[in-house]
């Protein structure tokens, strides 16, 4: 197990919201690991960390490692490519998901009693075909770049757009709070955003990339959830539970403001449109990082800057 904590802003939802959400996937089950499914010819080997919640490409975390199996798998990953599988654990049955995300380890922190700070990024999804060992830590067989199903671009297009519209108004209504008053979207979901320039790209992967940013953003109150959405292959049903959770939310957000007296009907109205009809955005934008240098001044009295 690990101390999990989780790097950025997060929205946890309402149980009411949470169970619509899950109703949206009723026909689709949680997909669990089977031991005898045949091993694919593109398969490869992974070591892999079992959590109980869902982790989503494009997203950043940091873990506390500290059991002596998972510091035993962090010293042969750092020996390796720095790469591992990140997946889902049903808490009740001890079952793994088939479905997970590839991690690259990006920063990593050894402490004196020899635990671990790692931190981590999401890179894309695989899918288990076999479990070659289950100790000291569990080493798998998997299917890599575990894509989403081609669609409609029209369609596609349409509800991607929709569904940024009410991230928009989302993280608008929190800004009027202000306690809230600097909250952005994420560094990815910015790089991933759909706008009017990109022709050049290809939009499909690129909508993939900012479904998940956005799922990185949502804290579900159920791990299933999470493991819904990371396992969908349809970006479509994907981004349509996204925009269901965020005007859901939204609503929700509106209505206790009012109640606080921080907003009225007549601005949320006003915010709505605007989130609705303008494609202007740099205000919900986080800035740009930009590496600076540190110049350290000499110490005139430390004799090793005589010249």
């Amino acid at each position: 197990t690990f101390s999990l904590s989780i790097l950025g802003d997060k929205w946890k939802f309402s149980n009411s919201v949470s169970r619509r959400i899950c109703q949206r996937f009723a026909k689709s089950p949680t997909r669990y690991t089977d031991l005898n499914d045949a091993t694919d010819e593109d398969s490869f080997w992974m070591e892999r960390v079992v959590l109980q919640g869902a982790f989503f490409p494009q997203g950043v975390t940091y873990l506390n490692v500290f059991e002596m199996k998972y510091r035993t798998m962090m010293f042969d990953v750092a020996n390796s490519d720095d790469m591992f599988g990140y997946i889902h654990s049903n808490s009740q049955t001890g079952e793994i998901a088939s479905i997970g995300t590839l991690c690259k380890v990006t920063d990593r922190q050894l402490l004196e009693d020899g635990r671990q700070y790692i931190s981590l990024e999401g890179v894309s999804r695989f899918r288990v075909t076999k479990i070659l060992k289950t100790l000291p830590y569990i080493l798998a067989e998997v299917e890599p770049n575990y894509m989403d199903d081609v669609v409609d671009e029209a369609v596609a297009d349409k509800i991607e757009r929709e569904t940024y519209d009410a991230l928009k108004y989302y993280i608008r209504l929190m800004r009027t709070y202000e306690a809230n008053k600097e909250t952005v979207v994420s560094i990815a979901t910015k790089r991933n955003r759909p706008t009017l320039n990109r022709s050049t790209i290809d939009n499909s992967k690129r909508r993939t990339d900012f479904s998940f940013s956005l799922a990185n953003m949502i804290q579900m109150t159920q791990p299933r959830e999470s493991q819904l959405l990371l396992q969908t292959t349809n970006v479509i049903k994907r981004l349509q539970v996204q925009k269901v959770i965020l005007t859901q939310a939204s609503e929700l957000i509106a209505q206790q403001l009012m109640d606080l007296n921080v907003l009225t009907a007549e601005r949320r109205d006003a915010i709505k449109l605007r989130s609705i009809n303008e494609d202007y955005d740099e205000d919900i934008l986080p800035a740009d990082f930009i590496e600076q240098e540190v110049t350290v001044e000499k110490d005139e009295w430390d004799i090793s800057n005589i010249e």
